[in-house]
């Protein structure tokens, strides 16, 4: 129990930040994600949709958020399906409404990144 609790102590707490690009082709693709979490466009298909190709897409997006572009389109669904749970919807809802293909890849990624489940933060919550 002891080394549990040095590796939790020593653990890095990363925030869910979501910086934008400034780049105005990145941004477009950023707006498109923000306006259409669901939309399950590859990165290419963004990319040719602001005018980019895929791999100038990723540049652009590490360079200019320090992430890769997946990466920042995981943290904005996320950020989404927060904001779809705080309004009452269900776990599914906020799932699929935010773009994810099913409940159980949700729900793993919300747990690798916020360190619960969603009804758990539900949970946690409605006794605070």
């Amino acid at each position: 129990m002891s080394v549990l609790m040095d590796e939790l102590a020593a653990a890095r707490i990363e925030p869910l930040l979501l910086p934008l690009p400034a780049d105005e082709r990145a941004l477009t693709a950023a707006h498109h994600v923000l306006t259409n979490p669901a939309d399950g466009a590859t990165t290419g298909g963004v990319a040719r949709q602001s005018g980019l190709s895929a791999r100038t897409l990723e540049r652009l997006f590490r360079a200019e958020t320090g992430m890769s572009f997946g990466l920042w389109r995981q943290k904005a669904r996320l950020l989404e399906s927060v904001r779809l749970l705080a309004q009452g919807g269900s776990v599914t809802d906020a799932a699929l409404d935010s773009g994810y293909s099913s409940v159980s890849a949700y729900i793993a990624a919300f747990k690798q990144t916020f360190g619960c489940t969603p009804g758990a933060m539900l949970t946690e919550q409605a006794g605070a």
